[in-house]
C-alpha cells in the first residue's frame, strides 16, 4: 500500500539500512529463499535509484540462529553471485570486521553493546558525509 510513497524517505540526506533475515536467504524452501533475494534486489535497486550515492548498509538478523562461518560465507556469495552487490559496491558500507557487506545482529540477545560495530558504522558513515555540515535555510 505504502510502496508509492518510498522514494520520498530515499534520499541522498541519509543512511539507508537495509534489514533482511538471514535464515531466509539461506532457507531450504526456494520459495522463501527466492522471495528474500527479491526483497533484497528491490531495497538495493529502489535505493540506487532515487539515491544513487547515498550510503546503504546490510543488516541480516538472527545471528543467533545463523553463527557458523560457513553459513555467513554462505549469505555473502549469495549477495555477491546472485544480487550482484559489486554493482553497489560504491555506497554499500563493508564490514571490515566481519569481512562481509552485512552486519549480522543477534535479535535475542540482551547484551547492551550487542549493536555496537553497526551503530559504530551508522556514525562514522555520517559524520563522513560532506552533507552533514550543510547550512540548510528553515523554508
Amino acid at each position: 500500500m505504502f510502496y508509492s510513497l518510498h522514494h520520498i524517505f530515499l534520499t541522498r540526506y541519509g543512511v539507508h539500512v537495509l534489514v533482511f533475515n538471514m535464515q531466509n536467504l539461506i532457507s531450504k524452501d526456494t520459495e522463501v529463499s527466492s522471495n528474500t533475494k527479491q526483497f533484497i534486489e528491490f531495497w538495493l535497486k529502489s535505493i540506487h535509484a532515487h539515491a544513487p550515492n547515498a550510503k546503504i548498509i546490510m543488516v541480516g538478523t538472527f545471528h543467533d540462529i545463523v553463527r557458523s562461518e560457513e553459513q555467513l560465507d554462505c549469505i555473502d556469495t549469495i549477495l555477491s553471485e546472485d544480487l550482484e552487490i559489486e554493482a553497489y559496491e560504491k555506497s554499500l558500507m563493508f564490514n571490515e570486521k566481519g569481512g562481509h557487506y552485512l552486519f549480522s545482529l543477534d535479535n535475542s540477545s540482551r547484551a547492551v553493546n550487542r549493536a555496537a560495530p553497526l551503530r559504530d558504522m551508522i556514525e562514522s558513515t555520517m559524520r563522513g558525509e560532506k552533507y552533514i555540515k550543510e547550512t540548510v535555510s528553515l523554508r
